[in-house]
């Protein structure tokens, strides 16, 4: 993990660090530090894109890519964006910074409702995410 600044923190490659589902079609709610909370709509796209692969940086200049007419892309995403990335990890604290590209943890990866529980919970104790 890095050591954050505002200076590079754009530079690490975002990683999810918290248990989550989805609350509907287009919303994420976490199961973090703070308990259960629901994401908005930024916060839910920042925190499903932060695979351990990407950093903010790829996933603003990948997020355009996603519109076949490009006139139908947000105006102030990149703004939007860069705020939930921020709130995610400095504020909510679901997601991390690392040095590296790596996968998540499969307990971190998948959908809380798509997870074996056990498989989940052994990996989870190995891990020291829980005793």
């Amino acid at each position: 993990m890095l050591t954050t600044t505002k200076v590079n923190w754009k530079k690490g490659f975002l990683a999810r660090c918290a248990i989550w589902d989805w609350y509907d079609s287009e919303h994420i709610y976490v199961l973090g530090k703070k308990g259960e909370i629901s994401l908005n709509k930024w916060q839910t796209l920042v925190f499903h894109e932060a695979n351990g692969n990407r950093t903010i940086e790829q996933m603003i200049s990948w997020f355009p890519s996603q519109y076949k007419d490009q006139t139908c892309i947000p105006t102030g995403y990149v703004d939007d964006m860069l705020i939930a990335a921020e709130e995610l990890l400095f504020k909510i604290q679901v997601v991390e910074l690392w040095e590296r590209k790596d996968d998540l943890a499969y307990y971190f990866e998948l959908p809380k409702s798509e997870q074996n529980e056990a498989e989940s919970l052994q990996l989870m104790k190995e891990d020291g995410v829980v005793v």
